[in-house]
């Protein structure tokens, strides 16, 4: 709509946005914000998770709040298809090979919210599952110039989530895509916390739920 109304306006600004505003007052007589902020998010999916039968222990619930975070948000609708596209994947597989350690299945949760939200980087974990080892060989290969990468990532100076050679490997395939680069940071923490809590099993958790 605001695109359709550009021709009137003019390209939306902060200059003229009240007139956008007004031309929706128009249709919309009674306006309401849905409170998100207020949403127990993590009880929300123990809940769901525990509907779907899949195991949860205490320490894993904050995983997969963040996990949400980090990719799809706390959009309701956004976390239901999340959740029913997980059930469907994880009842594919109980009957192929019976049901996942608690272990396996968050990762297969967290490998699902990466090609949800960001498909190009799934497409990475597949040509090379444990991303701890992309490097700049990895980088050059889809054509991302290294010499360029490290002069842009000096303006974040001492940055923990990119201080690593895999980290800014990630960071500059998101500078070329405009929400990717939006999201690099989020992605990095995600990534992160996937390594911390895999440890050496990484490569093998995110191959099996790849596969």
């Amino acid at each position: 709509v605001v695109k359709g109304l550009e021709s009137k306006f003019g390209p939306k600004t902060d200059e003229n946005e009240r007139e956008f505003r007004s031309f929706f007052d128009k249709i919309i007589q009674v306006p309401f914000s849905m409170p998100v902020g207020t949403y127990d998010i993590e009880n929300f999916l123990v809940q769901k998770l525990t509907d779907l039968n899949v195991p949860i222990s205490e320490e894993n619930k904050e995983f997969y709040a963040k996990t949400v975070r980090h990719t799809i948000g706390y959009n309701p609708r956004s976390l239901k298809r999340y959740l029913n596209s997980f059930s469907l994947i994880n009842h594919l597989k109980e009957l192929e090979d019976g049901s996942d350690t608690e272990d396996e299945a968050f990762m297969l949760f967290a490998i699902l919210g990466i090609q949800i939200s960001y498909p190009k980087i799934f497409r990475m974990l597949a040509q090379q599952a444990d991303f701890t080892t992309w490097n700049k060989g990895f980088a050059s290969k889809a054509g991302i110039e290294w010499e360029t990468v490290k002069e842009r990532l000096d303006k974040y100076g001492d940055n923990e989530l990119v201080d690593e050679e895999w980290e800014q490997v990630c960071w500059a395939f998101c500078q070329t895509d405009a929400y990717l680069k939006s999201r690099a940071f989020s992605l990095l923490e995600l990534l992160n916390m996937l390594r911390q809590k895999f440890g050496d099993e990484l490569d093998t958790q995110i191959a099996n739920a790849m596969t």
